[in-house]
């Protein structure tokens, strides 16, 4: 009987150092080996581990947000510039790009010469294949 009882504190001693983030079967062996009282007495002592755990989650959670955040703002940045580019060609009087594409000048407007490259918004000559400015293929 008395050998039943001291197993059933040599895992109680596991369940405890699980709960504690320790590894249940190295100290349930520890405590089968000095004294399941000895055993859970260094548990205590020693520092829960199970907060650094959540510490360290918490910390890589906030990192993902952050990140989260940052690939947001950046393509806020890039839609808020195409639409600055938008309207700095439609003060120009010029042809604005609507997705993408280049809409056709209007019939009243005299044929130009150049065009403005989808990807830079800077002028480029009409017969241009890429841009000079950033290199892009022009369609």
């Amino acid at each position: 009987m008395s050998v039943v009882l001291y197993l059933i504190f040599c895992v109680l001693v596991a369940y405890f150092a699980n709960r504690r983030g320790r590894s249940p079967i190295l100290w349930g062996l520890f405590s089968l080996l000095i004294s399941p009282l000895l055993a859970a007495i260094i548990i205590a002592v020693l520092k829960d581990l199970t907060a650094e755990q959540r510490i360290e989650r918490t910390s890589l959670e906030t990192d993902r947000l952050k990140e989260r955040v940052a690939v947001s703002e950046a393509e806020l940045h890039s839609r808020m510039d195409h639409v600055e580019r938008q309207i700095d060609h439609m003060k120009e009087n010029e042809p604005p790009i609507l997705d993408g594409e280049w809409k056709e000048a209007l019939p009243s407007q005299p044929a130009e010469r150049e065009r403005h490259c989808l990807h830079c918004g800077k002028k480029v000559p009409k017969e241009a294949v890429y841009c000079p400015s950033c290199g892009a293929k022009l369609s």
